[in-house]
C-alpha cells in the first residue's frame, strides 16, 4: 500500500466509514444551534413552505389561513411553538390523525 492509502485506513472506523474530522469544539456549537428554540424566522418559514389546498385537520384550520393571516398569526404560532419547545409538552389534540380513504371507481 502507498503511503496516502495508510493514512486513509487509519481513518476509516470498523465499519469501513471515515471517521468524523470535525474538532469536538464545533461539534458543540452545532448541538448547541440545533437545541436552540426555533426563532421567528423559522417559523414564518414552515409556514410560507406549507403547501395550499389541503384538506384541513381535527380542528378545521386550512394552510391558506395560516399563510394568508398576516403577523399575528406568526408570531402568535412562535410563540406557542416556544413554549412547546420549552415544556417539551404538545397538546394531546395534535397526535389525532384524520385518515379518509377515497375509493377509486373502476370502469
Amino acid at each position: 500500500m502507498k503511503e496516502g492509502e495508510d493514512k486513509e485506513k487509519e481513518k476509516e472506523n470498523h465499519t469501513g466509514n471515515p471517521t468524523p474530522t470535525t474538532k469536538p469544539d464545533c461539534a458543540q456549537e452545532q448541538l448547541q444551534e440545533i437545541c436552540q428554540e426555533p426563532t421567528r424566522y423559522e417559523v414564518e418559514r414552515a409556514i410560507q413552505r406549507m403547501k395550499n389546498n389541503r384538506a384541513p385537520g381535527e380542528d378545521t384550520i386550512v394552510a391558506e389561513l395560516i399563510k394568508y393571516g398576516g403577523d399575528g398569526i406568526v408570531e402568535a404560532i412562535h410563540e406557542l411553538i416556544k413554549l412547546i419547545w420549552t415544556t417539551e409538552n404538545m397538546p394531546q389534540e395534535w397526535y389525532t390523525g384524520i385518515i379518509c380513504p377515497i375509493y377509486k371507481v373502476i370502469n
